[in-house]
């Protein structure tokens, strides 16, 4: 039995796009023409209305709209995409991380730019505490009065503490790719 044996069912692009988790939106010169109920949920928005002819940009942070300077995928030709984590403010002021991804297609004769946005809050919440994190135990290992080193299978330096530094008479910058050979004798480094 071949592919064109297979009887595939033509989707609903409709409820495809108002059962995404991505919020979907299409921009028309710069302005949301389309959103779907879930960018409504994610913005809080209580109506698609409320969004409809909104300028794009006032939906991104002030700080992050350098990041969109000139990109309006629909006005640039249909061969333009991005991708970019931003700041978006909500319809109360409070503001989300969001994965934006556009790129330009055909919509009702015209080129337009369709996108989604997904919260991304969550993800750059966990980052930060990760980043928090690594500064602790940075700062901990930097106490420690011995030496300590993070070396790659062939015994090249990948990370040491400030007291390895001091130990071996050497930088941070001069210790960073040095194999752990060099500091010892020649009788201990044949080992």
């Amino acid at each position: 039995m071949g592919s064109e044996d297979i009887d595939f069912p033509v989707p609903d692009y409709q409820t495809l796009a108002e059962k995404s988790i991505a919020g979907l939106y299409v921009l028309k010169e710069g302005r949301l023409s389309y959103v779907n109920e879930r960018l409504c949920r994610i913005l809080g928005y209580e109506s698609r209305e409320e969004l409809i002819g909104k300028p794009f940009g006032e939906l991104i942070h002030p700080d992050d709209r350098n990041l969109f300077d000139g990109e309006n995928t629909g006005q640039k030709g249909l061969n333009t995409s991005f991708r970019r984590i931003a700041r978006v403010c909500r319809k109360d002021g409070s503001v989300i991380w969001a994965l934006l991804e556009e790129s330009a297609a055909p919509y009702q004769g015209r080129s337009a730019g369709m996108g989604c946005l997904i919260d991304f809050t969550p993800f750059k919440k966990d980052e930060e505490s990760l980043r928090q994190s690594l500064e602790r135990y940075e700062v901990m290992i930097n106490e420690v009065e011995d030496a300590v080193a993070e070396v790659d299978l062939k015994g090249n330096v990948k990370s040491t503490n400030k007291a390895g530094c001091k130990i071996w008479g050497t930088s941070m910058e001069e210790s960073i790719g040095r194999n752990y050979r060099t500091y010892m004798d020649e009788e201990t480094a044949k080992f």
